[in-house]
């Protein structure tokens, strides 16, 4: 009789247990979502730091797409030559995470009046550091331009 009250008591909590470990999981996807949001749009750089490990790095391919490029985020970027503004938008596809590690899928569409340019599709990989989510690297795969121009 006692097995049967114990395992009605474990059927019954099963319920209580799985919600508990989804709000968990709500908790940290909300927390990832912060730091990548901070770092896609905020204008401030003291703020967009503070989301990145000091050691974060960008991986892509140089133009002819035959070499791996390894760059620190900590280095600023190029600035173009000329008056082009480019106006992107930024948006999160994805959260994947796991205990302690992350990857975000962010679209990126630079598109204007002037010119499509296919929507472009980069990663950033986070993990929880001392309690904090921080950007350790970014996949960053060469934005195709093929057809670009109206």
């Amino acid at each position: 009789m006692s097995r049967l009250l114990f395992l009605r008591l474990i059927l019954l909590s099963i319920p209580s247990m799985v919600k508990a470990q989804e709000a968990g999981v709500d908790k940290e996807s909300a927390a990832i979502r912060k730091v990548v949001e901070t770092y896609l749009f905020s204008e401030e750089p003291e703020e967009r730091k503070r989301t990145l490990y000091p050691q974060a790095r960008v991986l892509s391919v140089d133009l002819s797409g035959t070499k791996v490029v390894d760059t620190a985020i900590s280095k600023p970027a190029k600035k173009p030559s000329g008056k082009v503004i480019i106006d992107s938008r930024q948006k999160i596809l994805s959260i994947d995470m796991a205990e302690g590690g992350a990857t975000v899928k962010i679209e990126t569409d630079l598109s204007s009046d002037l010119m499509q340019v296919p929507k472009h599709i980069h990663y950033l990989s986070l993990l929880k550091i001392s309690g904090e989510w921080k950007i350790v690297s970014i996949l960053m795969p060469p934005v195709k331009t093929a057809g670009a121009a109206k």
